[in-house]
């Protein structure tokens, strides 16, 4: 669905390291578009699309998947980053895998309909060759937990990361907070504010890229405190190292109103964890209990400035490096992506 999407570079190259013959299809959304694919891999761009333009985009997938389909026939494997192109290819009657990373459906503007698009979501599932979840809390929305359909694949980082050095914080003179990847949250916002207006002695940094309004307000914040300071967009993941080097605390409070939020367990958590970095999330959703069950940051409501200044007042640097050393603990055999378990399902279907 997104070219640029770090998840779905990860995700082809895993099939083409394994000697899989790939072509890529997919869609520019003209934000955040710094990531690439390798060259050997054949890429399609289809067309520009906009985000949450949900009715158009739906039916350009429609005519994609169509036009797909008739070019590769209906014997090629075919897998789908989401529900729509998963919903065309089953129209189709192709095989096809389902990647589902997060609920499209889920915003306030589909309260009425959620029902029915959850009703064809689990229908896709069964129609799968396999459906790969890169969140529990997904398994658990679709009554999915135990289905032999369902592949559990956590957005952990990348392999290319192994040969860098997990730095494990060691002193803290002053607590530096970010956010890293695409910027869009309030809660996130509200953090830096109250870290330029109340905390001149911490400072808040901005990694990444958004749509015009929401950096439109990053650069005011930016201009307004010299504590908050804007890094521009990056390549994920050969850029993260420098990232996480300056940071002592990482912010992903992401807005819990909505159901995706609540479900999703974000590739933020693996990160902040594989370079040592305390996490802050938001209370209410999978993301904290998977935080709480770990061990590896903080729990805060986020939706008012006294909370956020609560917690950073309550924050102290031996709090930071006690953390990180847990995190440097946990085995990279739990952080880093391993789609093994993929590759042995569809070993086993093709042996049936």
């Amino acid at each position: 669905m997104s070219l640029s999407q770090p998840r779905c570079i990860k995700r082809v190259l895993s099939f083409h390291d394994r000697g899989y013959n790939c072509i890529v299809y997919g869609y520019r959304r003209g934000v955040y578009d710094v990531n690439e694919f390798p060259d050997g891999i054949v890429v399609n761009v289809l067309a520009d699309v906009k985000n949450r333009d949900y009715l158009n985009n739906f039916k350009q997938v429609r005519q994609d998947v169509s036009t797909i389909v008739k070019r590769h026939g209906r014997n090629t494997t075919y897998y789908a980053f989401g529900f729509a192109p998963s919903l065309f290819f089953a129209l189709k009657g192709t095989r096809f895998i389902y990647e589902c990373s997060d609920v499209w459906y889920a915003y306030p503007r589909f309260n009425k309909t959620r029902w029915m698009f959850r009703f064809v979501d689990k229908l896709l599932i069964k129609k799968s060759i396999v459906t790969v979840m890169t969140s529990g809390g997904f398994a658990m929305y679709f009554d999915a937990q135990d289905s032999d359909k369902v592949v559990l694949l956590p957005n952990r980082v990348s392999p290319k990361l192994i040969k860098t050095e997990r730095l494990e914080i060691q002193a803290v003179e002053s607590i530096s907070f970010g956010f890293v990847g695409s910027i869009r949250y309030k809660n996130v916002f509200r953090f830096a504010e109250v870290i330029g207006k109340y905390f001149p002695n911490y400072s808040f940094h901005f990694f990444g890229g958004g749509d015009q309004r929401t950096m439109e307000l990053v650069q005011m914040l930016s201009d307004k405190y010299e504590n908050v300071r804007y890094h521009g967009k990056f390549k994920s993941p050969d850029d993260l190292p420098s990232i996480y080097r300056e940071l002592s605390v990482v912010v992903a409070c992401y807005d819990n109103a909505s159901l995706n939020e609540k479900i999703a367990e974000p590739n933020k958590l693996y990160e902040s964890m594989y370079f040592c970095r305390p996490i802050v999330v938001s209370p209410n959703t999978y993301l904290a209990s998977r935080v709480e069950e770990i061990g590896c940051g903080y729990v805060v409501d986020a939706n008012s400035e006294a909370s956020v200044k609560s917690f950073i007042n309550s924050i102290y640097p031996e709090q930071i490096r006690k953390i990180s050393s847990i995190e440097r603990s946990i085995q990279l055999d739990e952080i880093v992506d391993n789609p093994v378990p993929l590759f042995n399902k569809l070993k086993s279907i093709a042996n049936r």
